[in-house]
């Protein structure tokens, strides 16, 4: 029951936060309030997957799911960062990076085929010379080239996974890292490259999906190969 609870606090905190992008096309205020506000989705997914297998936790079985809910505790501080976008938008990219560091461990090992690294490669690097060709700050661009390649990881080893297992779980988590690429290069393109309409909205949209995605596609038990 209480894994369900959490689940609805997730949906009815999101549908608020996407509510307001869409009605007002704009940003929170940046204040502590509204850091929370946008916060509350993703702390609910922690208390998801912390309910939803509790006793495997604890037994050690199921050690990717200390990693997701590491993954998903640093990303709700990122989130918090980047209601402060003027200030704190690096710490937030730093935080987003060790997100996805840990959401590649909870994938596991797998490697998948040659075709899907070189896939998740190639997207790397075009993504990369997009983007900062247009970043006049140095560091700024060493923090994107680091922060890209983590990201990219991720997306290989949740398809490798899937490629792998070929489960209904590892397809979902699969999925959800591919919305979560979209919603930051959505992020990436309107802030560097050229304006998004709704770009706010989008992006929180396919943000909010991608970590429910993630989330869903790693409390099912998975081959660590």
């Amino acid at each position: 029951m209480n894994d369900k609870l959490h689940l609805v606090m997730f949906v009815v905190s999101t549908i608020f936060l996407v509510r307001h992008y869409d009605l007002y096309d704009k940003n929170l205020p940046e204040t502590l309030t509204a850091a929370l506000t946008k916060a509350l989705p993703i702390v609910s997914l922690v208390c998801y997957v912390t309910s939803v297998n509790i006793e495997q936790i604890q037994r050690n079985e199921y050690k990717h799911l200390l990693f997701v809910s590491a993954g998903l505790l640093i990303s709700s501080l990122g989130d918090m960062c980047l209601t402060f976008p003027h200030s704190l938008f690096m710490t937030g990219m730093l935080l987003f990076a060790m997100t996805h560091c840990c959401y590649a461990v909870a994938f596991g090992k797998h490697t998948g085929g040659i075709m899907t690294k070189i896939v998740f490669l190639l997207i790397w690097i075009s993504g990369f010379m997009l983007i900062q060709s247009k970043v006049p700050c140095f560091i700024m661009k060493v923090l994107i080239l680091g922060y890209s390649a983590a990201l990219c990881n991720t997306g290989w080893r949740s398809t490798a996974r899937f490629e792998s297992e070929r489960t209904i779980g590892a397809f979902i988590g699969c999925l959800g890292t591919i919305l979560f690429m979209s919603s930051d290069f959505i992020i990436a393109i309107d802030k560097w490259v050229l304006p998004i309409p709704k770009c706010e909205f989008i992006s929180l949209v396919t943000y909010y999906c991608g970590q429910l995605g993630i989330v869903l596609g790693t409390t099912q038990r998975h081959n660590d190969r």
